[in-house]
């Protein structure tokens, strides 16, 4: 073993060779994977008029995602994803895919540059490649935000480095600029100048006052103009006006099952608020890292410190967010840069008989191996994302309506109604709950719970036109064009801006708007698959499975390799 890790570290090729194509061959089935029916669909599917045009590439930098996060480095990605795949999902998976490798050797190569052993490096760096808890990171799109934010603050840490050894000008400002990059990523690079800051003071390098005083003023003042610039673009926030004891007692069970997972990645979700198991693993884990410092087990003890502390502090700012929405959902892919922390701080650690540590490294490797290869398929579609988030956050509403839609879209209105029962009971005031059920009774031919559904969603809010719209055009359904026409002359009273047509048969409702945007599209589209996809499913929801049938089969043919697709034609077929 030991012999055949020396030869893999041995030649620079080889080993960045090994990094790579190992992940690769694991993570590859994302790449036929297709877009998650929740993040994606605001951030890039929706976005697409802004995405379409190289001159909004300034505008990445002046306008907050939805005014609430100031990311435009992310933003910047999906703008040249786009450009280079349209909505063709396979284009983002692999930009996320090429990130998280890219990682990979930079894991490598940052281990051993705080000297650690080549071998143990490369395992660990292996051990990231694979680890269970980065696949949401990897697999999902938006998971990038944070596989983005690791790379950069990697590449500052290594030019850090290489400023405090060599003294280089050229790398200090290559470190600033890496810097800069982080904080337009993901707001949790605010923590830069305290990690980079503690760095100076515990890396065994002689730094002179002048220098460090000049390090310290570089790194608040990027933070300060950071800061006032995110002010400004950003007009609302993200965190709920929780209340701060319940978030207190979510951030302390959160951060105990994160902390848990980064050596145990079991009760994983897209969507998770429960831990059990990580949490005891990670009170126990605390206990032995403290055991560790007391028994003088590191190498270098001021690394393994400033390891945990680059580990600790990014998980809890992240933690502490999650903690104060309204779910107090932990989404996996923000733990992408604390095991890196915790990675950096094993390879610190003495090791006795080598040998047996390269072995039990090997075991750890092929064992999240088969967790992530076993867990990958979670990603595939929008209804395998969306039964694996109801696992982690069985009481979120959205999440059953967002089943019930996927459910509806493939023809299945029985499992679809079940869903929106579940979204009603769960969030009761919601009227466009009551009136999505509504059209699926109607696609059932069930005429009663359909006008039963629409009265309710048209008597929860007056001010909900779409309801009373679909209820003119469920009348129409069932034949009863008398109660439509009442309908119709109630909102040209009512509300005189919507201009409903005069005429029953071509009522302007919702579906007949959908489809009009989407031939519009297809007009100036007509090879982009993902278009005859969205017109099928509209088909579906109103029942014409013969249209569904032939937008699907053209979808097919455009991008055979998306078995989305092809598992809603089987349904279809069926």
């Amino acid at each position: 073993m030991d012999t055949l890790l020396n030869t893999i570290t041995s030649k620079r090729w080889v080993t960045y060779g090994v990094l790579v194509i190992l992940p690769f061959l694991l993570y590859w089935p994302v790449l036929t994977y297709s877009f998650s029916p929740l993040d994606e669909q605001w951030l890039i599917v929706h976005d697409a008029a802004f995405l379409k045009q190289w001159q909004n590439l300034k505008y990445c930098f002046t306008d907050a995602i939805h005014g609430i996060f100031y990311r435009p480095l992310l933003r910047v990605s999906l703008l040249f994803d786009f450009q280079m795949g349209q909505l063709n999902p396979k284009i983002y998976h692999l930009t996320n895919l090429i990130i998280h490798l890219i990682n990979v050797v930079l894991v490598y190569e940052c281990i051993k540059l705080l000297k650690t052993k080549s071998s143990i490096a490369f395992m660990l760096a292996l051990i990231f490649a694979v680890h269970p808890l980065l696949l949401h990171a990897v697999a999902w799109i938006p998971g990038r935000n944070d596989s983005m934010l690791s790379l950069f603050v990697l590449l500052a840490l290594m030019q850090l480095v290489n400023y405090l050894e060599t003294g280089r000008v050229t790398s200090l400002i290559i470190h600033l600029l890496f810097s800069c990059c982080a904080l337009l990523t993901k707001e949790t690079a605010i923590v830069l100048p305290f990690l980079f800051g503690t760095f100076l003071l515990l890396y065994q390098v002689p730094v002179s006052k002048k220098k460090r005083l000049l390090l310290f003023g570089f790194w608040s003042l990027l933070t300060i103009i950071w800061w006032f610039v995110r002010m400004h673009f950003t007009t609302k926030s993200a965190i709920s006006n929780a209340d701060f004891a319940h978030a207190l007692m979510r951030f302390g069970i959160a951060l105990a099952g994160n902390v848990g997972k980064l050596i145990l990645p079991v009760e994983q979700s897209v969507s998770p608020t429960r831990f059990l198991y990580t949490a005891i693993a990670g009170v126990i884990l605390l206990g032995v890292i403290v055991w560790l410092f007391k028994t003088h087990k590191w190498q270098q003890h001021r690394i393994a410190l400033w390891a945990l502390m680059l580990s600790g502090s990014t998980l809890a700012v992240a933690v502490w967010f999650g903690a104060k929405t309204s779910h107090g959902e932990q989404y996996e892919h923000r733990n992408y840069l604390p095991l890196i922390g915790a990675l950096v701080a094993i390879g610190q650690l003495k090791f006795g008989q080598i040998r047996i540590v390269q072995y039990s490294l090997l075991c750890v490797f092929i064992l999240f191996s088969g967790m992530t290869y076993n867990r990958m398929p979670v990603y595939k579609n929008d209804l395998t994302y969306i039964e694996d988030a109801l696992k982690g956050c069985p009481t979120d509403y959205f999440l059953h309506y967002t089943m019930a839609n996927s459910y509806a879209a493939r023809g299945d209105y029985h499992n679809a109604v079940d869903a929106l029962t579940e979204a009603h009971r769960l969030y009761p005031n919601k009227p466009e709950v009551i009136f999505r059920r509504a059209q699926c009774y109607q696609a059932m031919g069930k005429k009663k719970a359909c006008l039963d559904d629409f009265d309710a969603a048209v008597n929860a809010s007056n001010k909900y036109y779409d309801a009373i719209i679909g209820r003119v055009n469920a009348y129409l359904f069932f034949g009863d064009t008398a109660a439509a026409l009442s309908d119709l002359e109630y909102l040209r009273r009512a509300h005189p801006t919507l201009n409903p047509q005069v005429h029953p048969k071509v009522v302007m409702f919702s579906i007949g708007m959908q489809l009009k945007e989407i031939n519009r599209l297809i007009a100036l589209n007509p090879d982009m698959a993902l278009f005859y996809a969205d017109r099928a499913k509209v088909f579906l929801t109103i029942g014409d499975k013969e249209k569904a049938r032939l937008d699907f089969e053209t979808a097919c043919r455009l991008e055979p390799g998306n078995e989305s697709y092809k598992l809603y034609l089987t349904h279809i077929m069926q």
